[in-house]
């Protein structure tokens, strides 16, 4: 039987965005075809045109249509879907993933979406197929709703997968462009050991899904040390140019017995350098070691914002500055690359808040950052507590988390969030350098604390962003056309 999936991922800023390796959409593609069914990836990295899109779906002619993507592709997930259905394209349309799960009833609205899948989808996706294809009522699968004659049929949800071993090594070949995707035209192998996350924070659905999905307190699943390293050398053997890998967990070494039996192995079946996330609180001499001796050379770490107040107040993070300080130190002083995670905007945010995220990441030393403006996904306790603040507008929704905010509250305006997240690395080291100027460096602090916070300052500095963002980007395309794209052998 023949599945399509859609995978909506571009970025409205990034004319030269060539996407990222999903793993879900890929773990289901690899269950399917396990199974012997045939699957095919739509992944629109870049605006598609609608005769394109069509004549894609219509050469494949799929017996069932899947879309997955993030609450800030909800909106055109169902724009896609509609165009399918006033297309007179008939297959049953499902759509899956976080937004799915947390928000069903607006998913199974969408135009022409005939089923919503909640929590995994990998069992779920699977016996639908079978069913489809023997002809068989699918309203009582597990973890669907399904509209039928007008109702809609709400299955509950079945356990979470107990043992993340039984399930395929991730289908690479099924995205049409896997060499020359973000991560890996640079040669990173984007890889997952675990799912899920055990922490509380506020700005994040983690904690939504373990509740949805009844995952337990901490709903921290891994797969085998040895599963993972033997994904690694499958994929390293298909595409020799990988040479590092990128973990995406949210805490790669959370669990101290499953870190130590994979650092053996790693060293002695792998030996590539590595990067993976890490949090704050977590972070002791011990673990840093470890994760140097095993090849780890860039380590992502959560600081999010610089204003404790705002940080274990609003975003629940429970991490203190001294702790954030502490953890970059001990990887700075283990020769690790440390990359920070920043957003701006966030509720109840002055101007000032944002400066003590800059100044913290000056005093850190941090080597790269990624800055973001927060927005308010559903599912998570910011999100009721926008809604009840009354700071989004109806019909709000995440469109681009590194362009514009979808809040609005008298704290800051959002002309002085763009100009913050806009000029967010070189006022970090600007401050860096103004912290380096021993005896003379408060006053001047004192100055361009008041000159950065005035708003005729945001104004001229987002005025002439466009030029000069104009310049960076030729820049950085020419710097990308130098790239080159590696193929598979």
């Amino acid at each position: 039987m023949r599945v399509l999936f859609v995978y909506p991922d571009h970025l409205i800023h990034r004319s030269d965005w060539p996407g990222y390796f999903y793993s879900g959409v890929a773990q289901l593609s690899a269950v399917l075809k396990t199974h012997g069914h045939e699957t095919r990836i739509i992944h629109i990295a870049r605006p598609i045109e609608k005769d394109e899109y069509l004549s894609q779906v219509r050469a494949f002619d799929p017996r069932l249509i899947g879309f997955s993507g993030a609450s800030n592709y909800a909106g055109e997930i169902a724009r896609l879907s509609k165009i399918l259905t006033d297309d007179g394209i008939t297959a049953p349309k499902i759509v899956g993933g976080i937004h799915a799960t947390v928000c069903p009833e607006e998913c199974i609205r969408m135009p022409g979406i005939d089923i919503v899948c909640r929590g995994e989808g990998e069992d779920p996706l699977l016996e639908l197929c079978e069913k489809i294809q023997r002809n068989e009522g699918i309203t009582e699968i597990e973890n669907l709703w399904v509209r039928e004659d007008g109702e809609i049929v709400k299955n509950p949800l079945r356990p979470p997968i107990e043992n993340l071993d039984d399930l395929p090594f991730l289908d690479r070949e099924g995205f049409p462009n896997y060499e020359g995707l973000y991560l890996e035209r640079r040669g990173l192998m984007s890889m997952m050991a675990s799912r899920g996350c055990p922490f509380n924070c506020a700005y994040c659905s983690s904690k939504a899904i373990r509740k949805i999905l009844k995952s337990g307190p901490y709903g921290v699943r891994f797969r085998s040390a040895r599963h993972v390293i033997d994904e690694i050398k499958a994929v390293r053997e298909s595409y020799p140019f990988l040479d590092k890998v990128d973990f995406d967990d949210d805490i790669l070494f959370f669990s101290k017995s499953w870190t130590e039996e994979f650092t053996d192995l790693y060293l002695d079946e792998v030996k590539l350098p590595f990067i993976c996330n890490a949090r704050a609180d977590l972070i002791g001499e011990d673990t840093i070691k470890q994760l140097k001796r095993a090849g780890c050379f860039h380590l992502k770490i959560g600081l999010e914002s610089g204003n404790e107040r705002i940080s274990n107040q609003i975003l629940k993070r429970n991490i203190t500055n001294e702790q954030l300080r502490r953890a970059f130190r001990l990887a700075r002083e283990e020769g690790l690359r440390i990359e920070s995670f920043n957003m701006v905007g966030l509720p109840e945010e002055t101007p000032h808040n944002v400066l003590d995220t800059i100044k913290l990441n000056a005093q850190v030393r941090t080597n790269s950052m990624q800055v973001s403006i927060f927005q308010p996904f559903p599912g998570t306790d910011l999100y009721d507590y926008c809604n009840e603040k009354g700071y989004m507008a109806e019909g709000d929704r995440v469109v681009n988390y590194f362009q514009e905010s979808t809040i609005t509250q008298d704290s800051i305006a959002s002309f002085q969030v763009q100009m913050f997240r806009d000029y967010f690395k070189v006022l970090v080291f600007l401050y860096r350098i103004v912290f380096r100027l021993k005896g003379v460096n408060r006053p001047i602090l004192k100055l361009l604390d008041h000159i950065l916070t005035r708003h005729v300052t945001s104004r001229i500095l987002n005025w002439a962003y466009g030029p000069m963002n104009l310049l960076f980007r030729k820049l950085q395309l020419m710097k990308h056309s130098r790239i080159k794209v590696p193929s598979k052998p």
